[in-house]
């Protein structure tokens, strides 16, 4: 599979050979470790660590019990997920929340390293610095900038590595 493609129709032929019931004992362990052990884990850390209270409505235990009930077929059709809540909910929520992509529990780093993070990606990663480490061409370095904060290009990955590069080196050496 390559980077962009859509992640769920690669594996459509492993769950194309997969009978019902089998899915929904996918969906239990995952009900049962995953969203324990890692969505709901994470998102409490997340929210304690800013003084926030969390709530997870969907999570409510009526909710989960009776969604247990509910025929596998009105979960998903096809590659449609939470089909029966995007049903219940079509003519309440406008369609481009109904319709919108997962979104996992990303960072915003593309804007942080093309706004918010500037003063720092100056200062750690200047010409300066770039030329005293020795490891990159500074012009090679700052034209990944430029193109990043212009927003032609998104960069955001390769610049925090830069960033977290030189903060262990100003830690460590």
């Amino acid at each position: 599979m390559r980077v962009g493609e859509d992640k769920g129709e690669g594996f459509a032929n492993y769950f194309a050979v997969l009978d019902e019931k089998s899915l929904e004992k996918i969906f239990h362990v995952d009900l049962k470790t995953y969203l324990v052990d890692d969505l709901l884990c994470m998102a409490d850390r997340m929210s304690m660590a800013n003084s926030l209270e969390l709530r997870v409505p969907l999570c409510d235990i009526r909710l989960v019990e009776f969604s247990a009930q509910v025929p596998f077929s009105l979960k998903v059709r096809g590659f449609t997920m939470k089909y029966l809540l995007k049903k219940m909910m079509a003519e309440i929520l406008p369609k481009e929340i109904i319709q919108q992509k997962k979104m996992g529990f990303m960072v915003p780093l593309r804007r942080w390293t093309a706004e918010e993070m500037n003063p720092l990606i100056e200062e750690y990663l200047s010409e300066r610095v770039i030329k005293k480490r020795g490891y990159f061409q500074p012009e090679g370095i700052n034209w990944l900038f430029e193109q990043h904060r212009l927003k032609k290009k998104n960069f955001a990955d390769q610049i925090y590595a830069l960033l977290v590069l030189e903060t262990w080196q100003r830690l460590f050496l």
